[in-house]
């Protein structure tokens, strides 16, 4: 699935998942330009597409987080694994996929009750909200 990324995300996500003990923060910026890069095409390309681009970053956050990060960027990760999983939740309900989406949204809930900021955990709730409102 990395495949599917820049060539120096890609290296870079490759490195942290061999060892996740050398996490650096380029990495995770790396990681949060494409889901930004992906929320930045909604509209424009088909939401599967944008599905399989999201992939890989919330893969790869699931992992890191598994993973011996550096405590430090924990809760940089999990910004970045709370943003995805929003995104691709939207992006399934928008498939018609309610199981997965559903399971993103809560992904994202769990990895949002665990933020400082509490803000994490409205946005989510608010996606979600939103999606099921329209549906």
């Amino acid at each position: 699935m990395l495949a599917l990324l820049a060539p120096t995300v890609q290296a870079r996500i490759s490195a942290a998942l061999e060892n996740p003990e050398q996490t650096e923060e380029e990495t995770i910026m790396g990681l949060a330009s494409v889901v930004w890069d992906v929320n930045a095409e909604v509209g424009s390309l088909p939401m599967v597409r944008l599905q399989l681009l999201l992939a890989p970053a919330i893969e790869t956050c699931r992992r890191l987080l598994d993973g011996p990060v550096p405590e430090p960027l924990i809760p940089q990760v999990r910004e970045v694994a709370v943003a995805a999983a929003t995104l691709s939740g939207r992006l399934a309900f928008e498939t018609r996929d309610d199981t997965a989406s559903r399971a993103l949204y809560a992904e994202a809930a769990r990895e949002a009750g665990r933020l400082a900021q509490r803000w994490w955990q409205a946005s989510v709730h608010m996606s979600h909200a939103l999606v099921t409102l329209w549906a």
